[in-house]
């Protein structure tokens, strides 16, 4: 009797296993059919890159134009989620590794982060030719290729254009469209990636590396300028303090009380504005790391693409109550 408990026991261990293994298996089966389709949308966004490189490189051997130095700057994004996406960075990054592997000899894309910030600077997203062809001797090449990534509905239009440095106009110009899926598929496998804990941390080693690291040189410039300004006093004030207290330990028998009364009032006034200096120094590193850790992003990469978590803001303002005279105060805006 025991051992028949034992098989039907058994048996229905069995049983119960089988769904569990069956789910099991379907899960597998989504991770796979998911990571497939992911496969095929950068497969299809890259026909698109390729086919953009082949069109110019026709137009430019058709024009006389092969075997010249090629540039390719970080496109325009115009959209939120271009911009979040660093769409513009991952056009950049494809056109220029198909460029180089059908032989062209190209300028290194770590050259020319000054000229994307000044092509940044352009509402509309379009440089003039002739402007293009200025920023071609700025990098040291024969042509630039350029363009935009705009969003328009689920779809994303990718806009490129060949400027010869030599004629001063743009000899090849070439549109896809290509599903959003298809081109954020492809930002996940280019996109630099940052944490919000390296900006912190940067900016704990050195006020304003954090800053950098979120892409706010602006405000990176700040706290550098802030930081050493406040060590330079501490050091000035310290050796101004030793300097007065030598003075005084050498008044002569000649020296009125006075007289060593006024080195002694400036020494003590000395000493005290260096530890208020010192108090400074530490405050503008506290809140370097404030606003470093404030307006970090962490950027996660899925399967879908990179997805941007955080945000927030530090700066100062003038706050104030209604009725009241705004005082200085600092705005704070932070989110996980």
């Amino acid at each position: 009797m025991r051992q028949i408990t034992y098989l039907c026991l058994f048996a229905a261990l069995m049983l119960s296993a089988v769904p569990a293994a069956s789910a099991a298996d379907k899960q597998d089966n989504s991770a796979s059919a998911a990571s497939e389709e992911t496969q095929r949308e950068r497969g299809k966004v890259s026909e698109s890159m390729q086919e953009i490189v082949k069109g110019i490189d026709a137009d430019l051997k058709a024009a006389g134009l092969s075997g010249q130095k090629l540039a390719v700057m970080r496109f325009t994004e115009n959209g939120v989620n271009a911009k979040e996406k660093e769409l513009g960075s991952a056009v950049q990054a494809e056109l220029h590794t198909r460029f180089a592997q059908m032989g062209w000899d190209m300028v290194e894309r770590e050259r020319l982060a000054d000229l994307v910030k000044e092509m940044e600077l352009s509402q509309s997203g379009l440089i003039e030719d002739s402007k293009a062809a200025e920023m071609c001797e700025m990098a040291g090449t024969d042509m630039l290729v350029l363009g935009s990534v705009s969003e328009v509905g689920d779809r994303y239009l990718v806009n490129a254009r060949a400027v010869s440095r030599e004629k001063g106009v743009t000899v090849s110009a070439h549109q896809v469209e290509v599903s959003s899926a298809y081109l954020i598929a492809l930002s996940s496998e280019s996109v630099v990636l940052r944490t919000r804990w390296d900006s912190t941390y940067r900016s704990m080693i050195a006020p304003g590396w954090g800053q950098f690291y979120n892409e706010q040189p602006v405000k990176a410039g700040v706290f550098i300028g802030f930081q050493l300004a406040t060590i330079g006093a501490v050091l000035g004030l310290h050796f101004g303090s030793e300097k007065v207290k030598d003075d005084y330990d050498n008044l002569g028998p000649e020296a009125t009380q006075q007289d060593f009364d006024r080195k002694r009032g400036l020494y003590k006034d000395l000493r005290d504005w260096r530890n208020y200096m010192i108090i400074a120094v530490g405050t503008v590193w506290a809140i370097n790391v404030i606003d470093a850790a404030v307006s970090g992003k962490t950027y996660t990469r899925t399967e879908t693409g990179v997805v941007v978590e955080g945000s927030g803001d530090f700066a100062p303002t003038l706050l104030a109550a209604p009725g009241e005279k705004p005082v200085p105060g600092v705005n704070l805006n932070f989110q996980f």
